[in-house]
């Protein structure tokens, strides 16, 4: 038996339904079946009345399920102690995983904010696409990814939307640019697993046209030296090269016609509730996302979705 499967069978009895259940929680409908069917075989009893309308507990399901909830709390709360029995002077350890333009744009921030609280904080940082993983295995607590898919394992909340521009040398040009035109220029892009190669590749669709690199390169870094030169340009989170707008080393442009965008995701585990450390933490990175992307500086490039700002965890 194994807290995975409790977990489920507690999400039916709150649905009264397999097939919803199953919907929500991304699980093939047979498989979440068949792990009630093992649970009732465990135990030696039906646990749930069966109908056409859906599932309701019977007597024995109304006793696992209080237990099973129990040993979900109880599982949580083990976890937390074992944790901070585990970390120096007794002080939570929590670790975040960033993009590497989210790290440009918070991690400083972050590190100022947590200053003089009890946590510990670790930042990660990696690719969107394995911050589901991440959260999953416990590696990080809390991940910020853009466009995160959701999985039966994480809970992920849309906390802004980012609009991506083109980045080509110093003196190319200025002011917004057309989609049609970046995919004109020679491109240096990243590779097929990256979310900002998926959204150039939704928008060109969408005006019928291909999306076709030059080079491939997957480091932010790697791709400003490439543009600096003026062998490619490339598509960009804001976050990455405001300094450079800034300064005037690149030439950084919207993209308009149609806009290229992303939405980034705060991912969190769909079934370990977020320790008290986690939780303030939680909080704190949502605070410094409103500090840093309500400024009027990146208000063309940043639309918080507003719905976020008073999440509860």
């Amino acid at each position: 038996m194994r807290l995975r499967q409790l977990a489920c069978f507690v999400r039916v009895c709150e649905l009264g339904s397999i097939t919803r259940a199953a919907a929500e929680m991304h699980i093939a409908q047979p498989a979440l079946g068949l792990q009630i069917r093992s649970l009732e075989d465990e135990f030696g009893a039906e646990l749930f009345v069966r109908s056409s309308r859906g599932v309701s507990t019977t007597a024995a399901g109304e006793i696992v399920l209080r237990w099973a909830r129990e040993a979900l709390e109880g599982m949580t709360k083990t976890r937390d102690a074992v944790k901070e029995l585990e970390q120096v002077d007794n002080i939570p350890f929590v670790t975040v995983g960033l993009t590497a333009s989210m790290t440009i744009l918070l991690a400083a921030k972050l590190v100022a904010a947590v200053r003089g609280k009890n946590i510990k904080l670790k930042i990660v940082e990696g690719l969107s696409q394995s911050m589901a993983d991440w959260v999953d295995s416990g590696r990080v607590h809390i991940g910020l990814g853009f466009d995160v898919e959701e999985a039966r394992a994480v809970k992920i909340t849309p906390i802004l939307k980012e609009r991506l521009f083109y980045l080509s040398s110093p003196g190319s040009g200025e002011g917004p640019i057309s989609l049609t035109d970046v995919l004109r220029q020679p491109l240096a892009l990243p590779d097929e697993q990256n979310s900002i190669r998926h959204v150039i590749e939704a928008a060109a669709h969408t005006i019928d046209m291909p999306v076709v690199g030059s080079y491939e390169v997957g480091s932010l870094q790697a791709t400003r030296q490439v543009a600096m030169t003026g062998i490619a340009g490339a598509v960009v989170p804001f976050g990455g090269v405001a300094g450079d707008r800034l300064s005037g080393d690149l030439s950084v442009r919207l993209i308009t016609d149609p806009p290229v965008e992303r939405t980034l995701y705060l991912v969190q585990s769909a079934y370990v509730r977020l320790s008290a450390s986690e939780r303030e933490l939680a909080e704190i990175v949502l605070g410094v996302i409103w500090d840093v992307m309500g400024q009027e500086a990146f208000a063309e490039a940043y639309t918080l979705i507003s719905e976020a700002k008073n999440l509860a965890f």
